[in-house]
């Protein structure tokens, strides 16, 4: 122990020392305390003996540490240390003294520094309550923020009159008072827990801070006012002893902000939402699988208008059509009505999806129409027309997509009513895409989905046609009207082809290993692929190679100048493959049967197995006389050469009766199963049982 002076050791002089009013303690150099007075026992609150030989770190404040550590260094060179103001730890909690301190070298082998403690936290407060400080009182008295003194408690010990001048609170009422209470129902939890934690994680004496935005009370609103809260805890502070909280009036913010987010999402000039918001809305409905009919319009010869009548009539046009559009679209409940930019607007809205062409229909009608009627300008009444193209997700999971297919269609009806050319889409677009096609196969976007070939009377499932698809990164789900066309032009349909077989084969022959179930495969190829002198060798490695039997792959020709019969003959070339394929035990197919005498001589000159029945006249064959007398001949006819038939288009119970009334046993459609990346079941409904006639059907089990 270190060595302590003989008059600390005298009873008369301890006696005299203890009454001494300050704290006085003694310290050796490795910083433990060895001696202190009994009014230092009573300022640290512990018994004499109990910290003796401990380390005085112990008693500071972690953020005093460093001073007290340069003060301990420098005064041993000096004949008395300068005052210092620390935080020491006391069962009170943190307590600001005044220490000051002398180097004592005779005492023990290196010397001790003998120091006395004042506590100065009743003085500090005293000071602070009189402090004649008029500058900084004005300039809390007439803060727009809004200062709280908060107790441990949670009750409020002082406020700023900024709280009183902007939410109208009696000060007497709030003074003493829970803060919860100045804050709405539903947030008081967030603001006691956020209270409560930083009590319970910040012990070790750190200021702590935190921000949170609440509702606040307010006697002269009907509506709780927004406030952005910073809560500094100063809980361990010996002179505040408590949180403050500042809190900052959000209302011009949020009316600010809301001006911003309207901006962003509406057309400055009509105030309608304008293509961003447009775009999030068609996301959202195709996100919660929603059917979305949507209409597209474009003014024809708008530049003119403004060219002829300045800018200003043309704004006033764009206005006029803007509330015309609003009117004519409240008939449909939650319809969008959105300027797409320039001349262009839009117009979309959910709809069932049995009714969902004629829907879109309906939008295109109502786009029409907005422009029947003359708009009137300071000049005159000006009558203009608009060209309109509709289209639904029905085939489109994209809204990118689902727009571009009714620009697309617009522009159809646009060149046709000028008499020029239809184009699927600009030439921009088709160089955009032509690009991004390249590598698409690689890259795993190019998908192949699988829609059922139905026995109409049983619903059993005979076959899957492979349709291919383009998961295009960016405008999503392509159907193949959007990106064929263009595959041909730069070569890549071959490619196209060979992966959408060797997918389809594969996955129809895992199926009939895992379940029994055996399907038939219609694969589309195109007119080019078919001509090429190798086409048999490779569906003879595909079939090997995936094991899928022979007679179970029909490929379906999808173009019909293959098909057109020259004067001097049928194609040596597409003859050749098809005698090929043949002897594999491939089967072959025709779609859209019916749609031109070629393809009735096609039956002739070539070995095929299959018709498919052009949707156009399956549409009406319950209602239309004409169409159920050509699709009651074509099936006679195939009957008779002894090639399957299959009805495309079939979207409504009653074209499945008329079809098996006629003697039609397969049929494809939305009705009967929508395409799908999954190779479906073994029956898409219950059977029906026979139809009401009771005959059975010709050509049930021949080629099929």
């Amino acid at each position: 122990m270190s060595q302590l002076p003989s008059i600390v050791t005298n009873t008369w002089a301890q006696t005299s020392i203890d009454c001494a009013p300050d704290a006085l303690i003694m310290v050796a150099p490795d910083l433990s305390l060895v001696w202190a007075n009994e009014a230092a026992e009573q300022l640290l609150g512990w018994p004499r003996g109990e910290r003796l030989q401990r380390s005085i770190v112990d008693l500071l404040h972690p953020e005093d540490l460093t001073l007290a550590g340069l003060a301990f260094g420098t005064v041993q060179d000096k004949e008395m240390g300068a005052p210092l103001e620390l935080r020491v730890a006391t069962p009170r909690g943190w307590v600001l003294v005044e220490i000051v301190g002398r180097w004592a070298k005779h005492l023990g082998e290196h010397g001790m520094l003998v120091a006395s403690l004042r506590d100065l936290t009743q003085r500090r407060r005293w000071d602070l309550a009189t402090r004649d400080d008029e500058q900084l009182r004005r300039l809390v008295d007439h803060a727009d923020s809004v200062t709280i003194l908060v107790g441990v408690d949670g009750c409020v010990m002082s406020h700023s009159p900024a709280l009183t001048r902007q939410l109208g609170h009696d000060p007497e009422v709030v003074q003493g008072g829970a803060v919860a209470d100045l804050v709405v129902a539903h947030d008081r939890a967030a603001l006691t827990a956020l209270l409560d934690g930083m009590l319970s994680r910040h012990s070790d004496g750190m200021v702590h801070r935190q921000t949170i935005e609440l509702g606040l009370i307010s006697t002269r609103r009907p509506d709780p006012v927004p406030y952005e809260l910073t809560i500094v805890d100063l809980h361990s502070d010996p002179i505040v002893g408590g949180f403050v909280i500042t809190a900052h009036d959000l209302s011009r913010l949020r009316v600010a902000q809301r001006a911003l987010e309207h901006q962003a999402l509406h057309d400055e000039l009509t105030d309608l939402p304008n293509r961003r918001m447009l775009m999030r809305q068609l996301q959202t409905w195709l996100g919660e699988g929603r059917c979305v009919a949507l209409a597209f319009l474009d003014i024809d010869r708008f530049k003119p208008v403004n060219d002829l009548f300045g800018h200003e009539a043309g704004d006033t046009v764009l206005r006029a059509l803007a509330d015309r559009l609003l009117d004519g679209a409240a008939r449909f409940r939650g319809a969008i009505v959105a300027r797409h930019g320039g001349d262009e607007f839009v117009v979309a809205t959910c709809v069932d999806e049995d009714t969902a062409p004629m829907s879109a229909a309906l939008l295109a009608g109502l786009l029409g129409d907005a422009l029947r009627l003359p708009i009137r300008l300071p000049v005159g009444p000006l009558q203009l027309s608009a060209s309109v193209g509709a289209a639904t997700s029905l085939e489109l999971n994209d809204a990118e997509a689902l727009i571009a297919a009714a620009d697309a269609q617009m522009y159809v009806h646009k060149r046709a009513s000028r008499g020029a050319p239809t184009l699927d889409s600009t030439v921009d677009t088709r160089r955009e895409l032509a690009e991004e096609l390249v590598g698409a196969v690689a890259r795993g976007e190019i998908v192949v989905y699988y829609q059922p070939i139905v026995d109409l009377r049983t619903r059993e499932i005979e076959g899957v046609e492979a349709l291919v698809r383009w998961q295009h990164p960016k405008r999503g789900l392509l159907a193949p009207a959007a990106f064929l066309s263009i595959a041909q032009d730069i070569g890549l349909d071959r490619e196209i082809d060979l992966f959408v077989l060797e997918t389809a084969c594969r996955a129809v022959a895992e199926r009939i290993r895992d379940s029994d179930q055996h399907l038939k495969l219609t694969v589309n190829i195109s007119a080019d692929h078919l001509a090429d002198v190798d086409v048999p060798t490779t569906v003879a490695r595909v079939l090997d190679k995936s094991g899928l039997p022979a007679h179970l792959l029909w490929l379906e020709i999808t173009e019909h100048a293959v098909l057109q019969q020259p004067s001097h003959g049928p194609d040596t070339t597409v003859l050749a493959a098809f005698d090929k394929l043949n002897r594999l035990g491939v089967r072959l197919a025709i779609d859209d049967f019916g749609t031109g005498f070629s393809s009735l001589a096609s039956l002739v000159s070539y070995p095929i197995n299959m018709v498919k029945i052009d949707r156009s006249f399956v549409e009406g064959v319950e209602s239309e006389q004409r169409s159920a007398a050509m699709v009651e001949a074509l099936l006679a006819l195939s009957h008779r050469l002894d090639i399957t038939a299959v009805a495309e288009g079939v979207e409504r119970e009653e074209q499945v009766d008329e079809l098996i009334e006629l003697g039609c046993r397969l049929g494809q459609g939305f009705l009967l199963g929508r395409p799908s990346p999954q190779l479906p079941g073994a029956l898409v409904r219950s059977p029906l049982g026979p139809n009401s006639s009771g005959r059975y059907f010709p050509g049930s089990t021949k080629a099929s």
